[in-house]
């Protein structure tokens, strides 16, 4: 059906490929997502998964009983959201981080409707949405450099880890569908487009609901990535210039304005997840609103984000797994830097991703202390780092490689 919604609406369009490639790669995300699936039900007695899913067939009980009782609390229910409207208190983050967590469950309520509970079928329904933010992720970078095509598509679509997590029933997708609104609009915002704009807002609002806290970080990189533009500043050095100021205002603003600290808020999200346990946990500091703490606890971030889990230290094959998506994607980020050409310096379009998406790993890196989901958590992000590096070093498939590529697709 979704196939048929694919060729019927041209989804293909603006992608450099036909709707049998498009619609393979979303058939492929389908097959990604029932592996996962059938990996977590295989390892784990207990997962995200499986409490959504759970919680969504509990609800569904009301169904039955009370149709009217069920929509509206379906429909209406979204917490005590009068007071918790400030998103900057600390106290308030439990709250925001469980809209997304209702929203979820809410979509896999519908979902088990559809599909009379079965959570495979599951897959499909959550897998086109995520196909289409993803896809609009694609067409973002493809728009501007249509030579790139199968890098781009590779690199956006075809990560192992990008394609394992982004395609699980799990909040990660819902992050990728949003960042490909939210990328996808700007630029054509960008572009004076005034009809971007309802899509933009929609992708920040999506944002907000699923994971506001990525909301409260990319809001001031688009808003200086609009300034860059405006004002034709060189990007790398603007950029550069506007992270060594955010980091100033990070430490100090909470001595200015004490009910507006983001050291605080960040130090409670770690705390959320240290109270997690988990069978892949590592030694992370605890941060204690002080800006010694935060200098004592980077380097342990970065090391996990970019390095963990070290060989030897776990011996389980998903570990290892996890490992070598780790190690390749981190050889290939830094070899992708060391080959950035100059001519590409001064494209705002591809230094905002790579800053946010940096800024975004040190902050999951100081907040998460568990492999496993440091990798599921990075996965969306990936995405969006290596294909603008991509485009930044101008790396090329061999001409022998992509002629092969286009006359398989003929």
């Amino acid at each position: 059906m979704f196939v048929l919604v694919i060729r019927t609406y041209e989804l293909h369009r603006h992608t450099g490929f036909g709707v049998r490639m498009i619609s393979g790669i979303f058939l492929l995300k389908v097959v990604a997502g029932c592996v996962n699936l059938l990996v977590y039900n295989r390892i784990y007695s207990e997962s995200d998964m499986s409490f959504y899913h759970w919680y969504s067939l509990v609800d569904l009980q009301l169904l039955s009983t009370d149709p009217t009782g069920f929509f509206q609390e379906w429909l209406l229910n979204w917490g005590d959201l009068s007071h918790h409207l400030n998103i900057f208190k600390p106290g308030n983050a439990v709250y925001w981080t469980d809209l997304g967590r209702q929203f979820h469950v809410k979509f896999m309520t519908l979902c088990n409707i559809l599909s009379f509970g079965h959570l495979y079928v599951n897959v499909i329904f959550f897998n086109f949405f995520f196909f289409l933010g993803q896809l609009l992720l694609y067409k973002a970078f493809y728009t501007k450099y249509r030579e790139d095509k199968w890098l781009l598509l590779f690199t956006v679509f075809a990560i192992p880890t990008v394609l394992f997590w982004c395609s699980s029933i799990n909040k990660d997708g819902w992050v990728m569908a949003a960042l490909g609104i939210i990328l996808y609009s700007a630029n054509s915002l960008k572009e004076k487009r005034k009809s971007a704009m309802p899509g933009l807002v929609l992708g920040l609002f999506f944002l907000f609901i699923v994971r506001y806290f990525y909301f409260m970080l990319i809001v001031p990189v688009l808003l200086f990535w609009f300034i860059i533009e405006y004002f034709r500043l060189k990007p790398l050095l603007a950029y550069t210039i506007f992270t060594a100021l955010s980091m100033v205002l990070f430490f100090s603003i909470g001595l200015l304005f004490p009910q507006f600290n983001p050291m605080q808020i960040i130090a409670h999200k770690q705390a959320e997840f240290l109270t997690l346990q988990g069978g892949s946990n590592m030694y992370l500091p605890v941060l204690d609103f002080t800006l010694k703490s935060y200098f004592q606890a980077i380097p342990y971030a970065l090391d996990h984000v970019f390095f963990q889990p070290h060989p030897g230290i776990y011996n389980k094959w998903v570990i290892y797994l996890a490992m070598l998506g780790t190690w390749t994607e981190t050889l290939l980020i830094i070899w992708l830097f060391l080959k950035i050409k100059k001519y590409r310096l001064s494209d705002p379009f591809l230094w905002g991703p790579v800053f946010f998406v940096l800024i975004i790993y040190v902050v999951i890196g100081l907040t998460v202390p568990n492999i496993g989901a440091i990798v599921r958590y990075k996965s969306e992000f990936t995405a969006l780092l290596i294909p603008a590096l991509v485009v930044l070093s101008d790396a090329k498939l061999p001409a022998k490689w992509e002629r092969q590529l286009e006359s398989w697709i003929k």
